[in-house]
């Protein structure tokens, strides 16, 4: 099996090889697409503080945790 790589645009579902790899006309082959996908950059949710998770966490309303609290415990030997 030979492989190659190329970037093309996928149109209506018809993937181009070019015309540099005649060897590859009129052949079956294997596709894999690996497709750019958009960032999305939501500034609101990267600005979060470690203070503003806990504050919108009620689950953690009323105790004092911290990471530091949290990590005693996960290490702590029974």
């Amino acid at each position: 099996m030979k492989a190659i790589e190329f970037e093309t645009q996928i149109e209506k579902g018809i993937i181009k090889v070019p015309k540099r790899y005649p060897e590859f006309e009129n052949n079956k082959a294997r596709v894999i697409v690996l497709a750019e996908e958009p960032t999305i950059i939501h500034e609101k949710h990267s600005q979060i503080s470690e203070k503003d998770f806990f504050e919108v966490c009620g689950i953690w309303e009323g105790k004092n945790v911290t990471k530091e609290s949290l990590r005693a415990e996960a290490w702590r030997v029974s």
